[in-house]
């Protein structure tokens, strides 16, 4: 049993409370791998933090804001590390286990796809494609985006919808 100051977490839970912290994580668009780090760092979080547990909350309530907390600041975290490289040829990318289901011509096609958007995101205006690519790639709220380049939140938006309809066209067009 996982003890805290009013509440035990009953070791049977932990698979049921695994899951739902997985879930959770998935929900911030990281790619399989990185999923699966994160919520093993917030189950042992989950665990480590355990006493500060005052039974206030719903147990499920109490996780979901640590696991919440721990997936933006891990987000923000690897961001500040490793940011988007609009300028790098191959910026667009599949999370590792994305073509697993595929056949070698689905495959291909996915491949081909992923290079004909790379390059329409490239041929978008600068105003346009730094939010597209900061919100996308970069996993930014429109918020962050809006302070990192120093635009209102609406601005923010106008532009990403923009810029998604230009390569929305330009996609109907290549495919016809």
């Amino acid at each position: 049993m996982i003890e805290s100051a009013e509440k035990s977490i009953p070791i049977d839970h932990l698979h049921t409370i695994y899951n739902y912290v997985n879930r959770i994580a998935s929900k911030f668009r990281f790619d399989e791998h990185t999923c699966m780090d994160v919520t093993q760092e917030i189950m042992m979080k989950v665990y480590l933090k355990s006493s500060s547990f005052t039974g206030k909350a719903q147990l499920k309530t109490w996780i979901y804001s640590v696991a919440r907390n721990h997936c933006i600041n891990y987000k923000k975290r690897i961001y500040d590390k490793n940011p988007v490289l609009i300028d790098s040829p191959d910026f667009i990318s599949f999370s590792p286990g994305s073509f697993h289901s595929y056949n070698s011509e689905e495959y291909f096609l996915m491949k081909s796809l992923k290079k004909i958007l790379s390059d329409y995101v490239h041929k978008l205006p600068e105003h346009l494609k730094q939010p597209l690519v900061y919100f996308y790639y970069g996993n930014l709220k429109y918020s962050e985006i809006s302070q990192k380049m120093g635009i209102p939140i609406g601005t923010v938006k106008s532009r990403i919808n923009t810029a998604k309809g230009l390569l929305r066209n330009k996609l109907e067009k290549h495919v016809r």
